[in-house]
């Protein structure tokens, strides 16, 4: 098992609100990141610390796995919004928006830990939820895929629908919504790769001259 980033650490000790009591936080366990996709809450899994979050093995994570494949030179890191598990009566239910607000302190810590050039939210909860925090408009998710970024407090954002919505309602047109995340993150990524090109590396000033002393004998 690869270890979490340090800095997340204390996101697997959160006990701030009762759904730590269902499971633990789930984690993805990569260290670095260009795109992080934030999706709405976890799935109950056997063991949270060799499960991922938004995993290939379910038809959502499968669906990012399409897009991811195709930007090979991209980093790629998946979250939820809320990292325990909300049930009721022993069944997965949508979190609530306190426990959503609740969580926002966890995806910041993820966000300032792995600094990604682009947020990808998926679904209208989510992207309500993190653009509102962030002060930042929300909107209705185009439903021609006509995704925009958003840019705020250093970040960049790209709201989407949920695959999982893509799945169950557009499966027809899983193709236009693959092919524009797509070119929508080769473009913010490429960008932000030539910003960080520009920014000037200063050397490190030389150390002063190494003074020789010569001592004086006496006869």
């Amino acid at each position: 098992m690869i270890p979490l980033h340090p800095s997340l650490s204390p996101i697997q000790a959160c006990n701030r609100c009762p759904l730590h009591k269902n499971q633990r936080p789930l984690l993805d366990n990569r260290s670095v990141t260009d795109v992080l996709w934030v999706g709405l809450s976890a799935v109950r899994v056997a063991d949270v610390h060799a499960e991922a979050p938004l995993s290939s093995l379910s038809r959502s994570g499968r669906l990012l796995s399409r897009i991811e494949a195709r930007n090979c030179t991209i980093a790629y890191y998946r979250t939820n919004l809320v990292k325990c598990l909300p049930l009721r009566n022993g069944k997965l239910r949508y979190p609530s928006q306190p426990e959503m607000l609740n969580c926002y302190e966890n995806l910041q810590l993820e966000i300032a830990a792995l600094k990604p050039a682009v947020i990808v939210l998926l679904g209208q909860r989510v992207s309500n939820c993190v653009l509102s925090a962030s002060n930042l408009p929300t909107h209705n998710l185009n439903r021609d895929f006509q995704y925009q970024t958003l840019d705020g407090s250093g970040l960049t954002f790209i709201p989407v629908h949920h695959p999982s919505f893509i799945l169950i309602y557009n499966r027809k047109r899983a193709d236009d919504y693959v092919q524009r995340i797509q070119g929508l993150l080769r473009q913010v990524v490429s960008d932000r790769r030539k910003e960080l090109a520009c920014i000037p590396r200063f050397a490190p000033p030389e150390p002063p001259p190494v003074r020789s002393i010569e001592l004086s004998h006496q006869p």
